[in-house]
């Protein structure tokens, strides 16, 4: 894991948070359990947007809170540990932190487990060959198990953009003409002084 991504986890407030459960789960040897109920409740938080609202209203009070809780992770048939961690964020009032915990906490997943998450857009799909030529290219940066998303992104202009963890390698036209208008621009100033 990059060093400046740590620094973040280490700091942030969902951060400390993830760190904390994905530390108490590798105690518990529960921590593909806890992956997979995050994603569960990932994707009801999705799927029911203004029953998450209410759950993670300010409104209700505690014991409110706690009782609509336990009444949906007994429905998703969710880890008691994930319960209670979730239960205490929401009293917290720590919920908005919800999408960046659940990234910090796949993160360190991924890590723990040689792997690295890997986000590429192209302005039209990579075909095979074009993948394998990357994959080859990328493993030479990292010495992990890539597991790569490729996205469409029909307005970058030419080449790729690759992301993973804080990393951002941007080889579009666009990129490449603004770094040679600042080298552009950058040597008039100095001609003019």
């Amino acid at each position: 894991m990059d060093n400046n991504l740590l620094k973040v986890l280490m700091t942030s407030i969902p951060g400390r948070y993830a760190r904390a459960l994905f530390a108490y789960a590798q105690q518990c040897d529960i921590v593909e359990r806890l992956s997979v109920d995050l994603g569960v409740v990932n994707s009801f938080c999705k799927k029911n947007p203004r029953l998450w609202q209410e759950l993670s209203s300010k409104v209700l009070t505690p014991q409110q809170t706690t009782l609509l809780w336990q009444d949906v992770s007994e429905k998703l048939h969710l880890h008691d540990v994930l319960t209670k961690f979730i239960l205490l964020l929401s009293q917290a009032k720590r919920l908005n932190f919800w999408p960046a915990f659940i990234q910090y906490y796949q993160l360190l997943n991924d890590a723990a487990q040689g792997k690295r998450q890997v986000m590429v857009r192209t302005p039209t799909p990579l075909s095979d060959a074009d993948q394998k030529q990357l994959i080859r290219a990328l493993q030479k940066l990292w010495a992990a198990e890539l597991l790569l998303t490729y996205v469409v992104v029909p307005n970058l202009k030419m080449g790729l953009v690759v992301e993973s963890n804080n990393l951002c390698l941007d080889v579009t036209l666009d990129a490449h003409l603004a770094s040679l208008h600042q080298i552009l621009s950058a040597n008039f100033i100095k001609q003019d002084i």
